[in-house]
């Protein structure tokens, strides 16, 4: 079994958690998710997300506090996805591996195509945040 350790970042905003969609192509593709990525050899968590950012949406993120996990089985590749609290950022988006972004208020993440390692961090989410 193939194993994927990944991280996400949670980007917060008056109620309002900005996902990313994956392009159509590839693994789980035209599904949300929090943005991030797989973690590299010797790399730290925070870091991995910080570098991810960067690359995938060339914005620099002060990376928080631990948020919450979810786990996923496809096939023979288990995904475990780390998501952390992103505290702030600078940059403007700008799309380099996803399709599109939008900001989604808490309570209708649950009703969007999330990637399945995604839901559980929403499901915590909808728990900690509070809701209009």
């Amino acid at each position: 079994m193939k194993r994927l350790l990944v991280c996400g970042a949670v980007i917060e905003d008056k109620g309002k958690i900005l996902i990313a969609r994956r392009a159509p192509r590839g693994d789980r593709g035209g599904c949300w998710e929090f943005p991030g990525g797989k973690v590299e050899d010797r790399e730290s968590l925070k870091g991995c997300l910080a570098r991810e950012l960067k690359e995938e949406l060339f914005i620099d993120a002060v990376i928080g506090p631990f948020l919450g996990e979810g786990r996923y089985t496809e096939g023979d590749t288990h995904i475990h996805l780390i998501a952390f609290y992103v505290r702030s950022f600078t940059g403007t988006f700008v799309l380099h591996t996803h399709s599109s972004l939008k900001w989604v208020p808490v309570e209708e993440l649950i009703y969007l195509p999330l990637s399945p390692a995604d839901v559980p961090v929403a499901k915590i989410l909808l728990k900690l945040l509070p809701r209009k």
